[in-house]
């Protein structure tokens, strides 16, 4: 059966329900990484003052010579709405068996993940985003899996060499799922934020992958003492949206 589109009414309905919640929780600003499609949206709640949460979104990556056609720069836009940068992906999710790994899942041994379209073709990930540095553009990549972890390391710091040096502050999306040895490599490369899953994948980690996996606020303390976290730190659930402390505990 054919669903159509939600209509711009119903859209903005959605997303001012959202915002709502999200303001009875104390949140403010949200970071919308589900690329471009809603900014009508946003933009038609500014105008009639319904926009209550300050947005920063992010559009696909292969959208870079968009950005370099017009030569803009990150974030672009005013104090409600910004498109913050460009947003890409190495592998999959924990729960598909997709985020890409160097040993096979535990209770799925002939699986151990994928790399998505947006690594295809090969190479191409690294020329997006050797162009998006040197636009100076704020870059976002989710990698879940040990694997997309070491591939998007070695992405970031083959562009870095080849680009002036500046403080790019990359970001990377999701987190290292279960192997820490990487964490003083994300220093190194210049990742200055990491957003570690924080929702529906976490309880998966023990389920999936087998073994002790280290809580939100060992992951937190590790990266700290490494530099990738910078200044503040706030985390929210992906399920219900509610803040998480600094040490990982719900607020």
């Amino acid at each position: 059966q054919h669903i159509p589109e939600a209509s711009l009414y119903d859209k903005k309905e959605a997303v001012a329900a959202a915002v709502k919640h999200a303001n009875s929780l104390g949140v403010t600003s949200v970071h919308d990484m589900e690329f471009s499609a809603e900014l009508e949206v946003y933009q038609e709640m500014i105008k009639q003052n319904k926009l209550t949460t300050r947005l920063c979104v992010y559009i696909p990556v292969s959208e870079v010579n968009l950005f370099k056609r017009m030569k803009l720069r990150t974030p672009f836009g005013n104090d409600f709405l910004k498109i913050g940068g460009l947003k890409g992906f190495v592998d999959g999710s924990l729960g598909s068996f997709t985020a890409l790994f160097f040993h096979p899942y535990e209770d799925a041994p002939k699986k151990s993940g994928l790399l998505v379209s947006d690594m295809f073709p090969e190479g191409i990930m690294e020329e997006r985003l050797k162009e998006a540095d040197k636009a100076g553009l704020q870059v976002a990549i989710h990698a879940i899996g040990d694997r997309a972890n070491h591939i998007i390391l070695d992405i970031f710091e083959r562009v870095a060499e080849e680009n002036e040096e500046r403080d790019r502050r990359w970001r990377i999306e999701k987190r290292l799922a279960s192997d820490f040895s990487l964490v003083p490599s994300f220093g190194a490369a210049g990742v200055r934020m990491i957003n570690p899953s924080a929702g529906d994948d976490r309880p998966l980690d023990l389920l999936f992958l087998g073994g002790e996996t280290a809580d939100l606020p060992d992951q937190l303390r590790t990266l700290d003492v490494s530099g990738t976290i910078s200044g503040r730190v706030k985390i929210s659930e992906a399920i219900t949206g509610k803040p998480f402390k600094r040490d990982g505990r719900k607020s």
